[in-house]
């Protein structure tokens, strides 16, 4: 079984870079792709996972600040100190949008009963 905190890791991975590792290597300074890859990977000699490195663990709270480092390590808290900028936007959106066809829906509604009282 992973590690723990490289299954945290996988999740900053999935939310920042869709799942692709090699992108998410990029966005940290001095961490490569095989570096970053090895953490998910069983070490053959002993048949176990490694544990990510600090450096990595490092980069990762430098490249996203945003991200609850006490989460990362310990897995308290949430994944995000505050809401991701991104997040917050794509959820109004997708709020307002649902505003729009419940207020379309409610007009519909309100100009029938208008009807119904004008024309008994």
């Amino acid at each position: 079984m992973q590690h723990v905190i490289s299954q945290r890791i996988n999740f900053l991975i999935d939310h920042y870079s869709d799942g692709n590792v090699s992108s998410f290597s990029r966005k940290l300074e001095g961490v490569n792709t095989q570096t970053l890859n090895r953490i998910f990977n069983r070490d053959l000699r002993n048949d176990k996972y490694p544990t990510p490195s600090t450096e990595l663990l490092i980069a990762i709270c430098s490249a996203f600040p945003e991200v609850n480092a006490n989460w990362l390590l310990m897995g308290i808290g949430d994944p995000f100190l505050q809401p991701v900028m991104k997040d917050l936007k794509d959820n109004w959106k997708e709020r307002y949008l649902s505003l729009l066809d419940e207020k379309e829906i409610l007009t519909k509604k309100y100009m029938t009963l208008l009807e119904k009282v004008a024309n008994p």
